[in-house]
């Protein structure tokens, strides 16, 4: 029996205990159905760091409203100089409704401000770390309705 003759649940069951590293190895795989299963899992914990790297990492992170959904734990690190205030960022953090984990490392007050606004419904935790913002970056937020 070969593993592409299993039961697509246990394939999905399989490889939901795979780390992170294997399911990447996972999704160069040129086989369909475990690439697609492999995705989905890697999707549910995303990392993403603005950077120059010389040496870049490969990107498997996609701005599809499916992909974005699937989040559960968002993790964004900024060097110290590069913030965003782009309006295309905050739409895609809406569309994230059911990220429940969010850690932001560097960011500015309005970005903060910007997840604050459009994740509040599922947010269950917003880690800050080194995080630039004062109280009149507050000033004009939407009020939230839990």
């Amino acid at each position: 029996m070969h593993l592409l003759d299993l039961p697509y649940e246990l394939l999905a069951y399989i490889i939901h205990f795979s780390d992170p590293d294997t399911l990447r190895m996972l999704c160069l795989t040129e086989k369909h159905v475990i690439h697609n299963i492999a995705r989905l899992f890697l999707w549910r914990n995303i990392t993403i760091i603005f950077n120059i790297d010389q040496n870049p990492r490969p990107n498997l992170f996609s701005l599809f409203s499916g992909h974005l959904a699937a989040i559960r734990s968002l993790s964004i690190i900024f060097p110290d100089c590069f913030d965003l205030h782009s309006p295309s960022y905050a739409l895609a953090i809406t569309q994230m409704g059911n990220v429940n984990y969010i850690r932001v490392r560097g960011g500015s007050g309005p970005f903060i401000c910007m997840i604050l606004e459009n994740t509040m419904a599922s947010l269950v935790t917003l880690e800050l770390d080194r995080c630039d913002a004062d109280s009149q970056d507050f000033a004009d937020m939407v009020p939230i309705t839990i």
